[in-house]
């Protein structure tokens, strides 16, 4: 029994007292104040880092929602670089402007004149001729 008490006197001698403050280093003011400052700093920049990923990944959507809605109304690609891609509601009203745009292109182009012969001096001869004749060498025409 004398051995057990003892060994509870040891224990609780070397368990610190849980008011002491621990032995270290010290910091002043002007030294927290700095380390918060680099802290909050390296936190500021984690953020900006973070918001401009998240606009660069909103333009890529936006541009594969424009380069969809130009496949689909026959639009050239050239002309992406044209929409405004700041936010949907932009993009939306360049493709209008563009649709208006082209519309009244696409009217002065017909298909006819969009698919028309290279050679037409062969398609309007009188007679039309055999293929032979269509790709028979110009003195024999």
């Amino acid at each position: 029994m004398l051995e057990n008490a003892e060994k509870v006197e040891d224990q609780t001698a070397e368990q610190p007292e849980e008011n002491s403050i621990p032995e270290g280093k010290t910091f002043t003011q002007d030294e927290v104040n700095n380390i918060v400052k680099e802290r909050l700093a390296r936190e500021k920049s984690k953020f900006e880092e973070l918001e401009t990923k998240e606009k660069e990944l909103a333009i890529k959507e936006l541009r594969f929602e424009a380069k969809t809605v130009f496949v689909g109304k026959g639009f050239p690609d050239e002309a992406m670089e044209l929409l405004d891609y700041t936010s949907k509601e932009t993009l939306d009203t360049s493709i209008e402007k563009l649709e208006k745009a082209f519309g009244a292109y696409s009217k002065v182009q017909t298909p006819s004149k969009q698919f028309a012969p290279v050679n037409p001096s062969i398609s309007t001869r009188a007679g039309m001729g055999t293929i032979d004749d269509a790709f028979a060498p110009p003195q024999y025409r």
